[in-house]
């Protein structure tokens, strides 16, 4: 299916350009709270651990198309850690994921795995021999130890290309809660993101726990006010199996 290689880039890079938080407010959340020595290491991880989530994809009637049937599909997700490659050749090591779903090419995460924090560097979409990674100018926070509900994370604003304007973006916790996913019960720290391009806007909720990673999301698009597109992803599985080679290392662009 075509649509979801689409769906995965601007999934990967709504998640890694989220900028410019807010404090946002949801009724009915149960608040956990939790020191944040109890959130530390806030991710361990060995070179062959993977999370396989299960995913669904929901597309109305019409929006691909004028007679186009509405969508309603289901895949696994996986991604497994490479272990500490450089970013590029020359560049100092971080820590890589890679992440595979049915047609769609695997993209490589590049991130710094803190004690306290997990910070974004940039991404690699496998399209061919040629495909170089995007890099950001400055690691960005994607998730710290001890958040609570009403914090923020304040991010550097991101200029849409080709048009001089700043695409606003937002990311609140929401608060601490047990999340259930067929894999268990998780607890977590939920995260709303929320993002504005021109008339596309994007509600992405995470559910992160510490020490096991990222358990649940769920992603809506919406175009001029219409939900355009549906997704959640849950994780079915979480193991370790042995790597057989080091991935190789992007040149510079």
């Amino acid at each position: 299916m075509k649509i979801s290689s689409s769906l995965a880039l601007s999934s990967v890079l709504l998640g890694c350009l989220l900028v410019s938080c807010k404090k946002e407010e949801q009724p009915g959340v149960q608040v956990v709270s939790a020191p944040s020595a109890l959130d530390i290491p806030i991710l361990k991880v060995e070179p062959g651990d993977f999370w396989t989530y299960q995913v669904r994809i929901e597309i109305p009637a019409g929006v691909t198309g004028e007679q186009a049937a509405a969508v309603d599909t289901t895949h696994e997700r996986t991604r497994t850690y490479l272990g500490k490659v450089p970013f590029v050749k020359g560049a100092p090591e971080v820590e890589c994921f890679e992440v595979v779903a049915p047609n769609s090419p695997p993209t490589r995460e590049y991130v710094n795995i803190l004690d306290d924090r997990i910070e974004l560097r940039g991404e690699l979409l496998l399209k061919d021999a040629d495909s170089r990674p995007i890099v950001f100018p400055s690691p960005v926070v994607f998730v710290k130890a001890g958040l609570q509900a009403g914090d923020s994370i304040q991010l550097p604003s991101i200029a849409v290309p080709g048009t001089g304007a700043m695409a606003p973006r937002s990311c609140a916790i929401i608060g601490r809660e047990d999340c259930v996913v067929p894999a268990g019960s998780f607890p977590s720290v939920r995260m709303l993101m929320h993002g504005v391009d021109g008339k596309i806007e994007s509600r992405r909720t995470i559910w992160f726990s510490p020490g096991n990673g990222i358990v649940k999301e769920e992603r809506v698009r919406y175009a001029e006010g219409k939900v355009i597109v549906k997704e959640s992803h849950e994780l079915a599985k979480k193991g370790h199996r042995a790597l057989t080679e080091r991935p190789a290392v992007p040149e510079p662009k």
